[in-house]
């Protein structure tokens, strides 16, 4: 495969015309020679930038929460250091992780694949684990040192309070127990360059943090927002303060690049260059005051297309907008739960795949496999057949909704605050009618 092919390779790779990542069609040994020839070429795109407190940073961020993995918790460092030369070759320095990404092991992975790096080129993202596991001041004074150690630096160039949602455990973690005032130390050292939080709650709460601003010091702020109406609420409360906005989920757990066939003609006869993914994406940084947009990219196919969303950015005219909403509204699957596949669930005590079960059922609505409304009713039987076998592969027999006892101690970890159990009884029943053919 000569050059020229191999840079072919990646831009079909980049418009979705092979399949890729682990265990796929396209060999993994031609996914590693066509990266090869890209680091290969003197002069590569970049990503377009925004300013942030007078530095430049990519729109595009590098989630490091849904890095390539050989298994369960398992990074697949080979791959995955590859995906981040490539992003960061394409101009991407915005690297996000947190202390309970892939079973604690994202942080320590960060530190190492970015050492290369010059640290002044790169920015840094880290939180405190405050609702996921810190007890107190001296502990999140260790994990804060710990976290400097893995990432194997001096300083994080933005940290953020982890996913505070009820004000009132925030107030007692953060106020109380003194561990903000200790970050803002942290921060006057020089050992935080900006610091904000990321956000997991309702509009009371989300209102008390912001109008606390001044005397809290925040200086930036993380958001779910999604252009299918996900933290669209959050998004407006926010943008008058004038932080700097950086959005998670902007694919909504993939949800917005796996759209249906119906979804994916239309888009393309708009934009033959921009895939749902760079609808999606595109969409999140037109919105103003927004910084950086997050994706989590555990596939060449993901960067890829990511970056060239990203190359000589423009936003959506209003035009695109709309035509864009309407396609994603005639198309949308029916009755999708709202997991991001963000696996704070996780592991379930019982073995239960939480976000896999609900991923897969998500995707089966999307396609219509599930009948009109996405509740098993009005199924064929060659549909029925297809969807017992995607169950049974995808899953696993020991990982599905079956085994849930309804403990219910995934509740209170869900940042999206599903009632996990109540829609696994629904799940069961829905499987178990299919089985019958009482579709």
């Amino acid at each position: 495969m000569d050059n020229i092919t191999r840079r072919s390779l990646l831009d079909l790779i980049a418009k979705g015309g092979l399949a890729c990542g682990c265990g796929c069609a396209l060999s993994r040994f031609a996914l590693l020679d066509a990266l090869a020839a890209d680091a290969a070429d003197p002069d590569p795109f970049q990503v377009s930038t925004v300013d942030f407190y007078g530095r430049q940073l990519s729109r595009l961020g590098f989630g490091m929460m849904r890095l390539p993995q050989k298994g369960r918790d398992v990074i697949d460092e080979e791959l995955a250091d590859k995906l981040v030369d490539y992003a960061f070759r394409h101009g991407v320095n915005y690297f996000d992780t947190a202390w309970m990404y892939i079973g604690g092991k994202s942080q320590y992975y960060t530190g190492k694949v970015l050492e290369k790096y010059d640290r002044e080129k790169i920015c840094i993202v880290n939180k405190m684990p405050g609702g996921h596991g810190a007890t107190g001041l001296e502990d999140a004074k260790r994990k804060f040192q710990t976290q400097l150690d893995a990432c194997r630096t001096k300083y994080f160039d933005i940290y953020l309070l982890h996913a505070i949602g009820d004000y009132r455990r925030y107030e007692e973690f953060y106020i109380k127990g003194g561990v903000l005032d200790y970050l803002k130390k942290e921060r006057d050292a020089g050992r935080i360059r900006r610091l904000g939080f990321s956000f997991h709650g309702g509009k009371d709460d989300l209102r008390r943090y912001l109008d606390a601003k001044d005397s809290a010091g925040w200086e930036v702020v993380m958001l779910q927002m999604s252009a299918n109406g996900v933290g669209r609420e959050f998004y407006e409360m926010t943008k008058p303060t004038g932080l700097p906005i950086v959005v998670m989920e902007p694919l909504h757990a993939g949800r917005l690049a796996n759209l249906n066939v119906a979804a994916r003609k239309a888009l393309a006869e708009l934009k033959p260059d921009l895939t749902p993914a760079g609808w999606a994406l595109r969409w999140v940084s037109s919105q103003p005051n927004v910084a950086v947009a997050i994706s989590g990219m555990a596939k060449l196919a993901d960067v890829v297309d990511n970056c060239n969303t990203y190359r000589d950015f423009q936003p959506l005219t209003e035009a695109d907008v709309a035509s864009y909403h309407a396609i994603c509204e005639k198309y949308k699957g029916a009755n999708l739960l709202p997991c991001t596949g963000c696996a704070y669930c996780a592991p379930c005590p019982h073995g239960v795949d939480i976000p896999g079960v609900f991923g897969l059922i998500n995707a089966c609505r999307t396609d219509g496999l599930l009948g009109p409304n996405g509740d098993g009713k009005g199924m064929s039987a060659a549909d029925r057949k297809k969807f017992l076998v995607l169950y049974r592969n995808k899953v696993g027999a020991k990982a599905d909704a079956s085994h849930c006892t309804s403990c219910d101690k995934c509740h209170p970890k869900c940042p999206q605050h599903i009632k996990v159990s109540e829609e696994f009884r629904k799940i069961n029943a829905m499987v178990e009618a299919i089985r019958k053919g009482r579709t």
